[in-house]
């Protein structure tokens, strides 16, 4: 969507076959039948860690521009260049990229923020979980769950 046109010559998402994109990076994507989902780490263009997930159907590759704005990796996954920078717009396949402390503080900073405060995803992701979860568990009726999850067992033993 960021680059210069998504193609679909499978008709994996429409029969349109392709569009123009926004032409904001000098890349083309073709999407393909096949999904791609793999747990990815590794490091931004400064050295910030990130880890997520990477999902897509496709593949994205790099095209010559008219554009006079230099681009370069977003950063470096297992060894694999992955994703596009360029002084203005930054583009990327990996889910969670803002997750890790270092990675946000670089990308806010990147995009002009002055003032990055710091703070632990992980753990307010954590702590949010457990408040659902004391939410959940003060709000069920256990014990009738519980006969209701066994009742049939019995009638099997």
């Amino acid at each position: 969507m960021l680059g210069e046109s998504i193609s679909d010559p499978e008709g994996v998402e429409s029969d349109i076959g392709s569009v123009e994109g926004l032409g904001w990076l000098p890349i083309e994507t073709t999407l393909h039948p096949y999904k791609k989902l793999l747990n990815r780490s590794g490091n931004l263009w400064n050295g910030s860690a990130v880890k997520g997930y990477e999902i897509h159907a496709g593949i994205t590759q790099q095209v010559v521009s008219e554009s006079d704005s230099e681009t370069a990796p977003l950063m470096s996954l297992q060894g694999e260049d992955a994703g596009i920078i360029t002084d203005n717009i930054m583009g990327s396949y990996l889910h969670g990229l803002f997750d890790e402390s270092d990675a946000l503080q670089t990308i806010l900073a990147w995009a002009g923020l002055e003032q990055v405060e710091s703070f632990d995803y992980q753990a307010l992701k954590e702590k949010e979980i457990e408040r659902i979860a004391d939410a959940v568990e003060s709000s069920i009726d256990w014990t009738k769950w519980s006969s209701v999850l066994t009742k049939g067992e019995d009638d099997e033993r």
